[in-house]
């Protein structure tokens, strides 16, 4: 083979290459398949050329950059089928005008190397930029893919701290996160608080609460009472912000299409990999993973890899899984399959046979997420970092699963949904639980506390004891008038939007459907009363999209 003939198949070769590098990038990585497709795909088109086309134009290095880069557009491009034809058309004979052109100026063989990586990049940045409708579908398509080419950073200055792991379950309530065996294994190696408290009802207040260390009051994210959302507040701390200037390296991998940049959960991280920025990448022959990015399985794939990226010491990594989350990616028949959180809003009427197969369909998702988080646990132990430094297994609210007369979350305070598993595993956890009721604020206070940050917040360490008269309180709706509620020790009472309170007693009715009557000066009652939400200053902007897929909005 000549030196032209090696220069051509090497810029053919770049495309398939970079395009799998990209694509290991992704939540979902393609199918061994769709590589084996690739690879074959493009060394057929490489020989092809090498060996048929004439000289002169046609046999120019830069044809496989003007390849990729032309059957992209053409894929992304909007519109039907026939208004598509008419822009490859018109396409094709920009780019062989192009390539001839650049022939006649005497293009060095070499730069069709050059030309092939950078018709890989554009490609990747279009896939970022435009989803199937070409519609923009990320925010900032080119800092993602800066993130994509930059390796992840060791330790700003060398935090010797213990490596930190966060991992957070959308929707999956406290009865069902105990029985799992991912819980177990955690709680036989640490502190467990089987019915801990949420800040909120629904993800966004809760998530802030975790990233904040702060009350939903404090933080600021929340659904406004006049339409939109607003996001964390500017002024409030971060964790991972505090985290990274203290030394440590940190990152994130998400699948809640809430913890966005636009939300304010981005800052601080050195990585943050989110199913709706990290797209797959669509290969140019092969097309795109067909397996959904936000299930447990590529969230795990995507944490493992991440993890084996991190430092030994001043290691960070918050995991967030959804799969509880309607829609259900594993469900097991057509009513369970169709489902959706906006379906059961708008009055779907179901039987109790109807009810118990979506409990069943609940508990299903559930039980596989838990095969994920095992095998999770069993990297992190692989890794030494379950021995050696801290694990926080939680979620940001729980389901109701018709337990009083409705569905879902957000739109009230009763234990199904504001209540959560929490625990946490780690060097000096003693196993027994102190008597207090644990909040999702403590978690962030915890990770400070191990990391040698001083405290903040309203949060308490996990490892120590936790006052048996301590108060933890909720607030918010996504969905009605925001609630409040306030729990101390086994009693818990709720305020609706209207004032009424509500009291019951845990350890008598855990269910909370034998209502107690308590005075209106009674401690809880005045602190549950007393539980404000943020200032309604500002708005946010939200993937629309993203969020419609959850069933979030209409």
């Amino acid at each position: 083979m000549s030196r032209d003939d090696l220069l051509l198949a090497l810029a053919w070769a770049v495309i398939p290459l970079g395009e799998l590098a990209f694509a290991a990038q992704g939540f979902v990585r393609p199918a061994a398949w769709q590589i084996a497709v690739e690879l074959g795909a493009f060394a057929i088109l490489a020989a092809n050329h090498v060996h048929f086309a004439p000289r002169g134009w046609l046999r120019s290095p830069l044809w496989p950059a003007a390849v990729a880069v032309g059957v992209t557009l053409i894929a992304l491009a909007p519109g039907g089928p026939a208004s598509r034809l008419v822009y490859a058309v018109g396409l094709v004979g920009i780019l062989a005008g192009a390539v001839a052109g650049a022939h006649r100026l005497g293009t060095p063989r070499a730069a069709g190397l050059a030309a092939s990586l950078l018709a890989v990049v554009a490609q990747r940045w279009a896939v970022l930029a435009w989803d199937d409708e070409g519609r923009s579908a990320v925010d900032g398509p080119a800092t993602v893919l800066l993130d994509e080419l930059t390796p992840l950073p060791a330790s700003g200055s060398g935090s010797d701290g213990p490596p930190v792991v966060l991992v957070t379950v959308d929707t999956l309530r406290w009865d069902h996160l105990v029985r799992t065996r991912a819980w177990q294994r955690l709680a036989e190696r640490g502190r467990a608080f089987p019915r801990a408290m949420s800040t909120s009802s629904w993800t966004l207040p809760a998530m802030a609460s975790l990233l904040t260390g702060e009350l939903p009051a404090s933080h600021g994210a929340t659904a406004r009472t006049n339409g939109g959302y607003q996001g964390v507040d500017p002024a409030a701390p971060r964790l991972p912000v505090d985290l990274a200037r203290a030394g440590y390296t940190t990152a994130a991998v998400f699948s809640n299409a809430w913890l966005t940049d636009a939300l304010g959960f981005r800052a601080g991280f050195h990585r943050f990999w989110h199913v709706n920025q990290a797209r797959p990448h669509r290969l140019i022959i092969a097309g795109v993973p067909r397996t959904p990015a936000w299930t447990g399985a590529a969230v795990t794939d995507r944490a493992l890899a991440v993890a084996a990226g991190l430092p030994d010491r001043g290691a960070f990594l918050w995991v967030h899984y959804v799969d509880p989350h309607l829609p259900w990616a594993h469900a097991e028949d057509a009513l369970t399959g169709g489902l959706a959180d906006n379906r059961l809003r708008q009055g779907l009427i179901l039987d109790d046979a109807a009810r118990a197969d979506i409990r069943a369909g609940y508990a299903h998702e559930v039980d596989l997420l838990d095969a994920h988080l095992e095998r999770l646990l069993d990297g992190l132990q692989a890794r030494g970092w379950l021995d050696r430094g801290y694990v926080f297994l939680t979620a940001d609210h729980g389901e109701e699963l018709y337990d009083h007369g409705s569905w879902e979350h957000g739109h009230s305070h009763h234990g199904e949904v504001v209540d959560v598993g929490l625990v946490v595993s780690g060097p000096g956890v003693a196993a027994a639980a102190p008597p207090g009721v644990a909040s999702l604020v403590d978690v962030p206070a915890t990770i400070r506390a191990v990391a040698g940050l001083p405290p903040v917040g309203e949060g308490i360490d996990l490892r120590g004891p936790l006052p048996a008269d301590r108060i933890a309180t909720a607030y918010g709706n996504a969905y009605v008038a925001p609630a409040r509620s306030a729990r101390q020790g086994s009693l818990r009472v709720l305020v609706d939007p209207d004032g009424t309170v509500h009291a019951y007693d845990l350890a008598a009715d855990p269910t909370e459907h034998a209502e107690l009557s308590l005075p209106d000066d009674a401690p809880l009652v005045r602190a549950a009363r007393a539980v404000r939400g943020p200032d309604q200053t500002r708005q946010a902007d939200i993937n629309v999209e993203a969020l419609e897929a959850l069933g979030y909005l209409e």
